[in-house]
């Protein structure tokens, strides 16, 4: 039981140092809505879980906000929105029987066109029933592809080729986030 606690904590991003800093400044950047970008006061970010989706709206700079980097950076602000979906999702999920739907992930990212250097990053990832829990995981990068391999070989021994899903982000006039997700239940089955 220790260890299943152990790895729980691991799979759920608890022992990322990513994590730590995201609960650091989760306060300052979460609201409740995200308001069109020429109302908006700073960087926001909003988190909406339900049993049929989950999904995460980011609004300010492309970089510049740390919001969950391992180091701290504020480099590569709309790619840090991914590893929010680890520390905000994998809770949710750890105490339901609902599946990442990976092929159904839907991105979005614009630019606004009123508010200089102001972005819009959604993520939707659909959730369906299932008869177990599952996790999520990801890896990726932007401006460049770690591959498959970088999120297999960060998941539990029994992760199946079937649930893993490449994810490509178009940035207005920047390069692509590419995102590997990997979904995988909490018990070896």
């Amino acid at each position: 039981m220790i260890r299943l606690k152990q790895l729980l904590h691991e799979w759920t991003g608890e022992t990322w140092n990513a994590y730590t800093n995201w609960k650091s400044h989760k306060n300052d950047l979460l609201t409740t809505t995200i308001l069109a970008p020429e109302f908006m006061s700073g960087p926001a970010i909003e988190v909406n879980a339900s049993n049929s989706a989950f999904t995460i709206t980011y609004q300010g700079p492309a970089s510049g906000v740390h919001v969950a980097h391992a180091n701290g950076s504020s480099g590569d602000t709309l790619h840090q929105l991914f590893n929010v979906i680890i520390f905000e999702l994998n809770p949710y999920l750890a105490n339901k029987k609902l599946k990442p739907n990976l092929r159904s992930i839907t991105t979005k990212c614009t630019k606004s066109k009123r508010v200089k250097n102001t972005y819009t990053l959604t993520i939707r990832i659909p959730l369906n029933k299932s008869n177990t829990a599952w996790q999520i995981n990801h890896r990726g990068g932007w401006g460049h592809d770690p591959g498959q391999d970088a999120v297999i070989n960060n998941s539990p021994a029994w992760l199946k080729p079937a649930d893993v899903y490449t994810e490509v982000t178009a940035v207005p006039q920047g390069e692509n986030i590419t995102t590997h997700f990997a979904t995988y239940t909490l018990d070896k089955p």
